[in-house]
């Protein structure tokens, strides 16, 4: 949420000078914006009022800049609880759900080190099917890896029948 005053409809906001993924005004002194991808640090705020008829910058109002306005930091890692069901053949394609914290969307999971089919992603669960062992039977370890490239690995978390 920014605040302030003088936002027009159609106002762009940047943070870091990459654009916001969405950007609604509210009204003239609220605009909602979801921050874009940036580097960890403090990133300059800018909103842009856009003349409507013309499309540019509106030489009336223009733009506004917050010098160090919001700061990124490094998300937490992902945290893995519990596979449930633990076990499974070595054929593969066993339904399993992985219980933790900081899942990501865009998650990928390993098995084993074989990569998983991840049907759904939300922030405390993974559900997805087992690939097929790929060192016969036993433990494997279970590896989630957001795309921020941060991951964590259950060892023995999985075993092959």
């Amino acid at each position: 949420t920014i605040t302030g005053t003088g936002f027009n409809k159609g106002a762009i906001v940047t943070f870091g000078g990459s654009m916001a993924t969405t950007i609604a005004v509210v009204n003239g002194t609220t605009v909602l914006a979801t921050t874009p991808a940036h580097v960890v640090g403090a990133a300059d705020v800018v909103v842009t009022n856009i003349d409507p008829a013309t499309g540019v910058i509106d030489s009336g109002s223009g733009s506004n800049t917050l010098p160090g306005g919001y700061t990124y930091t490094t998300a937490p890692s992902p945290a893995i609880n519990l596979v449930s069901p633990n076990t499974g053949t070595v054929s593969g394609g066993t339904p399993i759900t992985i219980t933790g914290s900081n899942f990501v969307f865009g998650a990928k999971v390993f098995v084993g080190g074989q990569k998983v089919t991840v049907q759904t992603t939300t922030g405390s669960y993974i559900y997805a099917t087992t690939p097929p062992a790929g060192n016969g039977t036993g433990n494997a370890d279970v590896t989630v890896l957001n795309p921020d490239g941060q991951s964590n690995t259950l060892s023995g978390g999985y075993t092959y029948q």
